[in-house]
């Protein structure tokens, strides 16, 4: 019976140490998810503030925080060149308004109705591949995604 009772203890201790590691486990991996929420919470309040010294110290900034901010300028500048050419591309031109990319043949941008001059040539437009419809004020075929009418602007029922 001893040999039972020593068995059935060790069974016991097993069981309890296996519980309290993973209760160990589980506790950790709790912790290690709440720091790593604080750290991409720093992380985030330093790009805070580092775009708050950007726009707003530009002028009093010292020698190194000044070709900081200066390589911050060109790095945007080049974006927005590769940006502009990628619309070009593609035949888009962006929307004043919301920023939504639209093509050069379109008149209002199909995202906000904000009307677009676009003084480039006009580029035959490719077949639509998708589910389409036609606007109530003028007729013009578009995409079912479409919220307001590229030709005329109209706002296109939901």
């Amino acid at each position: 019976m001893a040999l039972f009772d020593e068995f059935k203890k060790k069974a016991v201790d097993t069981t309890q140490g296996a519980v309290r590691g993973a209760k160990d486990l589980a506790d950790i991996m709790r912790l290690n998810s709440f720091i790593s929420d604080e750290q991409k919470q720093i992380t985030n309040l330093l790009i805070q503030i580092g775009e708050f010294v950007y726009k707003h110290n530009l002028e009093t900034a010292d020698s190194t925080l000044l070709s900081l901010c200066n390589a911050i300028t060109t790095a945007n500048e080049r974006i927005a060149k590769h940006q502009s050419d990628i619309q070009r591309i593609k035949g888009e031109t962006s929307c004043p308004k919301c920023g939504q990319g639209i093509p050069l043949t379109q008149s209002f941008c199909s995202n906000c109705g904000t009307s677009v001059k676009s003084e480039a040539p006009s580029i035959p437009e490719p077949e639509a591949q998708s589910e389409s419809k036609s606007c109530v004020n003028c007729g013009e075929t578009i995409e079912t995604t479409t919220i307001f009418c590229p030709k005329c602007g109209q706002k296109v029922s939901e």
